[in-house]
């Protein structure tokens, strides 16, 4: 199986248009309300520590993801 995330430099290769987005979303919908609450949880423990909880598909297409408002951002790019 590709993966689509090197561990190394940690950003994905592929950005999907947004239809292939809303359908992905759409097909993980199940999963993604399932972990939010836990990646909530999570997240609120490790408060203002620079952490970043991500929820990746099989793939490596990130489904959901909680932090820092600049962690995120920093991720992003």
């Amino acid at each position: 199986m590709e993966t689509r995330l090197n561990p190394s430099d940690g950003r994905g290769r592929v950005v999907l248009e947004q239809h292939e987005l809303k359908q992905l979303l759409e097909k993980n919908e199940v999963i993604i309300r399932a972990a939010t609450p836990f990646m909530q949880n999570l997240y609120q423990f490790f408060r203002a520590s620079s952490f970043v909880v991500v929820l990746t598909d099989v793939q490596g297409y990130v489904l959901e993801i909680f932090g820092d408002r600049d962690r995120i951002q920093s991720a992003r790019e």
